[in-house]
């Protein structure tokens, strides 16, 4: 997946996005994503990026999106760590 399509997903812009959309200020919306470390924003998109990989390896197309298969890549996710 393209650099640009995984920036798409980065969990800052999306709760920035998703707080404007709910009536927040964008003044607002980025100092509550900035409330969160670094390193914990790190992590969070480092997951989703692996979300992505598990979708492109498994032919899933993310417009179909579904909480099935977030709870098949859930599983997965499990069954490596074991």
């Amino acid at each position: 997946m393209s650099q640009s399509k995984v920036e798409a997903f980065c969990m800052e812009s999306m709760w920035q996005k998703r707080l404007s959309a709910q009536g927040w200020s964008l003044e607002t919306a980025h100092k509550m994503t900035k409330s969160l470390a670094t390193n914990t924003w790190q992590s969070y998109n480092r997951q989703i990026l692996l979300f992505l990989q598990f979708c492109g390896v498994s032919s899933f197309d993310l417009k179909c999106f579904t909480l099935d298969l977030l709870s098949l890549y859930l599983t997965r996710l499990s069954q490596k760590s074991r």
